[in-house]
């Protein structure tokens, strides 16, 4: 904030000046003198070294020249603290000649804060003249915050940042314009909007970003917006986010296996099981073509849906045998899932053996062999009955 004074020696004593040897003189030469004290920037960021700047003026050509001493920052309009900052210019100020006096001081806290600025004159006959000016220092955000937070890196380098674009300024901010760029990772949407921001208000937006690995990732962000009063600001800030390893990711296997027969078909029955650490969606059991085997005509395959991290599901599909064989059979089980967004497809093979189908020939064969040998003991028991009797 900034004050300025056109002050006349009087109006000095009045507004706590102090005066020490001043006669008629020094009154004279100190009738028009001008201080403007300005702190800059307005507000500061916190942590930031604000500059109280202080210009003093000759506003007359033929005024007694004073000479100034000394100016001192402090925290008390008295003068009792020690100075926080203070210089020594030892510089006339005369026909219309000014002097700036600039001293610093570091704030880390949000929030206004009064300080004073002690000057002391000396005229050329050795007058003495202090003076005390006030200024505000605002502490606050002098731009829309930015921050950037990340999820967990999938094992396809996947992930998505979190941008918060936060309005700590006293009024509404417009047409908010995030653009973003970066080394670390690929941007995949590189400019961002928030139509508008009241105070105290925040916006959080989605960056996907690919080709992520585990660490910290820098991201710069050139913040672009309109004031309240219609004039244009911008800033550009580097953000950072850890980006932690989500661990395995989701896959599908096939667990607790059994398959029966049904006539020439065989029906498989399992669990479609998560061994992974991330959610696996849209899961599908169907059973493929395969040596002697093809889907059924109906129920070939099964929607499980989700299947959470260690977590199963239950399923069972048909097939049918293209042919009678006792050898053991190969069906091919084809498993699609959903991970991060990746269609993935796998096939697991599950063996079975049909049972041993009795063949139709050798049936007809057994069934001949008994009357035969039904036959053959007739036979056999006539000739002895003959044999007998012919004895």
């Amino acid at each position: 904030m900034k004050r300025a004074a056109t002050l006349a020696l009087a109006a000095l004593v009045l507004a706590s000046a102090v005066t020490v040897g001043a006669g008629s003189a020094a009154a004279a030469g100190a009738a028009f003198i001008s201080v403007d004290v300005e702190a800059t920037p307005d507000p500061a960021p916190p942590g930031s070294e604000v500059t109280v700047s202080t210009t003093v003026e000759s506003m007359h050509d033929d005024g007694q020249p004073y000479k100034l001493q000394r100016v001192e920052l402090q925290e008390t309009r008295n003068g009792s603290d020690d100075a926080v900052d203070s210089e020594n210019p030892s510089q006339f100020v005369q026909g219309g000649d000014s002097v700036t006096v600039n001293l610093t001081e570091e704030f880390d806290q949000t929030g206004e804060f009064d300080r004073y600025v002690h000057l002391r004159f000396v005229s050329s006959t050795g007058d003495v003249v202090e003076m005390v000016r006030p200024v505000t220092v605002s502490i606050g955000q002098s731009h829309p915050a930015t921050s950037l937070s990340a999820g967990q890196a999938s094992a396809t380098g996947k992930t998505d940042l979190s941008l918060t674009v936060a309005n700590g300024l006293p009024k509404e901010v417009r047409g908010v314009t995030v653009e973003l760029a970066s080394d670390d990772v690929t941007l995949l949407e590189e400019r961002h909007v928030v139509s508008s921001l009241q105070p105290g208000n925040e916006a959080v937006v989605d960056v996907p970003v690919r080709n992520v690995s585990t660490g910290t990732k820098t991201v710069e962000a050139e913040l672009t917006y309109l004031t309240a009063d219609g004039e244009s600001r911008s800033v550009t800030q580097t953000l950072s986010a850890t980006v932690e390893d989500q661990g395995q990711p989701a896959e599908i296997d096939v667990t607790g296996k059994h398959v029966t027969q049904e006539g020439d078909q065989v029906v498989v029955r399992g669990s479609a099981s998560n061994v992974g650490s991330t959610n696996a969606s849209s899961v599908k059991v169907a059973v493929q073509g395969g040596d002697r085997v093809a889907p059924a005509q109906n129920q070939a395959s099964f929607f499980v849906g989700e299947v959470a991290a260690s977590d199963y599901s239950s399923f069972e599909v048909h097939g049918r045998l293209t042919e009678e064989t006792n050898e053991t059979v190969t069906i091919p089980l084809q498993l699609s899932y959903t991970v991060d967004g990746d269609q993935v497809t796998r096939t697991i093979d599950v063996e079975y053996t049909p049972r041993t189908t009795p063949d139709q020939s050798t049936q007809r064969n057994s069934g001949l062999l008994v009357p035969a040998l039904g036959g053959l003991v007739v036979v056999a028991v006539v000739g002895g009955l003959g044999w007998r009797r012919f004895r």
